[in-house]
C-alpha cells in the first residue's frame, strides 16, 4: 500500500547519533511528532528512513547539521527487512532452544548423578547401620558370655572348695581311723 503526500511536508526534527552529512548508515534516536522510535538512515539525500513498525519513509532531505529534515514522499508498506528480521529471530530462537535443550540435558545428567550419589550414600548408611547393629549384638553376646564365665568361675571355685573340703574330710576320717 503506497500513500503519496505533497512534496516538502515537514514531519518534525530527528535527534541523531551519527553525522547526517557523511556516507553510510545513520542512526537516529527519536523523531519529533512521530514519537520516540529508533530509525536507520542510509546516505544523506534520497534515502530510506525505516521505522520498526514497518513504515518506510523515502527521500529524506537533511536541512542542517542539527538533523532537522523533511520527507518528500511517504510510503507505508510491508518491507522485506521484516522477513529478514523475523527469520533472524526464528534462527535466534532455534539457537536458544538448542542451548536450553543442552542445558536441560546437562541438568538432568547432573540430577541423575546427584540421585545416584544419594542412593549410594543411603546404601552405605544402611550398611553402616547394619554393621553397627551387629556390633551392638556382638557386644551384648560378649557381655552375656562374660557374665556366664564369671558365674561358671564362681561355681568352679565353689566346686573346688567343696571337693577340697570332701578330700580333707576323707583325709581326716582316714587319719582318725588309724
Amino acid at each position: 500500500m503506497n500513500t503519496s503526500l505533497n512534496k516538502g511536508i515537514v514531519l518534525g526534527s530527528l535527534t541523531r547519533t551519527a553525522s547526517a552529512s557523511s556516507e553510510g548508515t545513520k542512526n537516529f534516536d527519536s523523531v519529533g511528532p512521530l514519537g520516540d522510535l529508533p530509525i536507520t538512515v542510509a546516505g544523506t539525500r534520497g534515502v530510506n528512513l525505516q521505522f520498526p513498525n514497518n513504515t518506510l519513509y523515502t527521500d529524506l532531505v537533511v536541512h542542517d547539521d542539527f538533523g532537522h529534515c523533511e520527507l518528500t514522499n511517504l510510503m507505508v508498506e510491508r518491507v522485506e527487512a521484516w522477513d529478514v528480521e523475523r527469520s533472524s529471530l526464528v534462527q535466534q530462537c532455534e539457537f536458544m532452544a538448542q542451548d536450553l535443550k543442552k542445558e536441560r540435558e546437562n541438568t538432568i545428567a547432573e540430577k541423575r548423578k546427584v540421585f545416584e550419589e544419594r542412593e549410594k550414600v543411603i546404601k552405605e548408611k544402611e550398611r553402616a547401620d547394619k554393621e553397627k547393629k551387629r556390633v551392638e549384638e556382638v557386644k551384648e553376646e560378649v557381655g552375656n558370655l562374660k557374665e556366664e564365665k564369671s558365674s561358671l568361675e564362681i561355681k568352679l571355685k565353689e566346686a573346688k572348695d567343696s571337693v577340697q573340703i570332701k578330700v580333707n574330710d576323707v583325709f581326716i576320717e582316714y587319719r582318725d581311723s588309724d
